[in-house]
């Protein structure tokens, strides 16, 4: 194309992308991730899987439903569900799930847990993987416990944490920080589940110490593997994906969806998930040696990105002269 395309043009573009396409496009994520993914680095891979809604405004958008939004009760919209790495180099986007909001995401857990599985090439591959209550219930721990993968996941019910620490004496508590508690009961039996799971108790204290908040967590882990402390420590840092989330919503802008159409809001999501691991790998192959390696996505988008620059070519080659006065423009000239 001579110049870059308008919105218009964009908009166009997107509403012709079909079945075919979305398919072509999860592959090319695929290839990217086999040949430059930071996963790479790894002999095992940690996996973080959550989902997140998209809220829409208008009764135009193809295959939206009523769901579960924070804050946002009866709104309408989608669900859209992804498996991310944590790797220490960063995160990157491994398998997406686009649902209408009324799906629930627990059954996208095993579409994501294969489509990462696909991209790492084996099962055995996966590390911990690590999910919230929507991913917690008796049903999905026995299939990961028969799928033989180490996890961490958080239990759906708070009632079901209650009734165990309602057998638990004060003295079995161990203190984390100044206002939380855990306790290691040990494997447990969970309703919905044949099988016997290790589960860790919280007790969070609220602003009133007489009313404490619980929950429990389920793992695969043995106790010489982590203690209850490391347990919560490891599931706390599920943090990135929710990070990464914002970051998506804020840096790419997800939320903006550009058509109305179902198949391609879908394309639309996997072009946005291909930016984010090319901008993940731009940042650790090139920015990093420059000492910019902690850009955030919405500063490589809204600052990084926004530079402007002109472009000319000299002796078959291109050259980019950046404004001498930009704070960014001493660590770029490095490049």
């Amino acid at each position: 194309m001579p110049q870059f395309p308008e919105q218009s043009c964009i908009n166009r573009f997107l509403h012709e992308l079909g079945s075919v396409q979305c398919l072509q496009l999860e592959r090319i994520s695929e290839l990217l991730l086999r040949r430059f993914g930071l996963w790479r680095q790894l002999d095992r891979v940690d996996l973080d899987i959550d989902s997140t809604g998209l809220i829409v405004y208008g009764n135009t958008y193809e295959g939206m439903r009523k769901g579960y939004f924070p804050r946002q009760r009866g709104r309408r919209g989608y669900r859209l569900t992804v498996a991310t790495t944590a790797n220490p180099a960063g995160p990157e986007i491994l398998a997406l799930a686009f649902d209408p909001a009324n799906v629930h995401p627990a059954g996208r857990l095993w579409d994501c847990l294969y489509q990462a599985a696909d991209v790492l090439g084996t099962l055995e591959c996966i590390g911990v993987v690590r999910a919230d209550a929507s991913f917690g219930s008796g049903a999905d721990v026995q299939e990961l416990l028969d799928l033989g993968l180490s996890f961490i996941v958080k239990g759906v019910s708070n009632q079901t944490a209650i009734n165990f620490a309602a057998h638990v004496p004060p003295t079995q508590w161990e203190s984390l920080d100044l206002f939380t508690q855990v306790c290691d009961l040990g494997p447990q039996r969970i309703s919905k589940c044949r099988h016997r799971v290790r589960v860790v108790l919280v007790k969070l204290m609220t602003r009133r110490f007489d009313r404490p908040v619980y929950s429990h967590l389920y793992t695969t882990l043995s106790p010489e593997q982590a203690d209850a402390e490391q347990i919560v420590t490891r599931y706390n840092g599920r943090q990135c994906i929710e990070a990464l989330f914002k970051s998506a919503k804020y840096g790419l802008a997800i939320d903006h969806l550009r058509t109305r159409r179902y198949r391609p809001i879908e394309s639309f999501l996997h072009v946005a998930a291909i930016t984010f691991n090319l901008l993940s790998w731009f940042r650790f192959y090139l920015l990093a040696q420059v000492g910019l390696g902690d850009l955030g996505m919405r500063e490589l988008t809204q600052m990084l990105m926004d530079i402007p620059a002109k472009c000319s070519r000299a002796d078959n080659q291109v050259l980019l002269s950046f404004p001498a006065r930009h704070p960014l423009t001493p660590a770029l000239a490095r490049l």
